[in-house]
């Protein structure tokens, strides 16, 4: 079983020897009542030791302190860069001279990350626990990979359960959630487009080096 925890990623790290903020403190707390309920192997977590640099993981202070297996998941950018991966502000920059249909620029960066990119991510999350699969794991993510994250241990045959979301959420967490949410039910059409193009070139570069895609009647780099 995955017991799933979303997460503000400014809750799940600090600064070594810094005052825990009460989203930190909430994680914690979180974590060790995982512990005591459900005895996990492992405790992973969307975190890559470049990502944290030089902080403290949480998730994998918690762990140690209980005698449980801690896992950084998410890749680090050699990892990335092999699988074509490009961040909301690589998508956006190549979002800037075409015409977004009902939405800004990095609104629809958001989506078409989320829809394109994120299934690679959590993809990779899960071969990287393959040895727990039907073990039970805590996982700690970010709040926008719940939901999709949940689906996708399901499809694969993996029990799930979502113990706590929004730990640390901002107003501006949420707005920007629901515009994204927004966008992507709008704009389907679209997104599909964007998407088909971009992944074709993903996988045309096996470095994953790869230009930003326009698609001819959606995204026109000169209208």
């Amino acid at each position: 079983m995955f017991y799933l925890i979303g997460v503000n990623h400014d809750a799940q790290r600090r600064a070594k020897g810094a005052v825990p903020t009460p989203s930190q403190q909430e994680l914690e707390c979180v974590l060790c009542d995982c512990i005591r309920r459900y005895r996990p192997e492992v405790i992973a977590v969307e975190e890559s030791n470049e990502s944290l640099e030089g902080r403290e993981s949480i998730p994998v202070m918690v762990a140690t302190r209980a005698g449980v297996w801690p896992v950084l998941c998410d890749p680090e950018q050699e990892e990335r860069t092999a699988l074509g991966y490009r961040n909301v502000d690589s998508i956006q920059q190549g979002l800037a001279f075409c015409r977004v249909p009902g939405g800004t620029c990095r609104v629809a960066a958001e989506a078409i990350e989320t829809q394109w990119l994120f299934p690679i991510r959590e993809d990779c999350w899960i071969k990287k626990l393959e040895n727990f699969l039907q073990k039970d794991v805590v996982f700690v993510c970010g709040e926008n990979h719940i939901d999709s994250l949940t689906k996708e241990l399901i499809r694969k045959g993996i029990r799930a359960e979502v113990v706590k979301r929004r730990i640390g959420l901002t107003a501006d967490n949420v707005n920007t959630m629901a515009a994204v949410a927004k966008f992507r039910a709008e704009n389907k059409p679209w997104l599909h487009a964007q998407i088909a193009e971009c992944e074709k070139q993903r996988q045309d570069d096996a470095k994953g080096q790869f230009k930003c895609a326009t698609v001819s009647g959606f995204c026109p780099v000169n209208d």
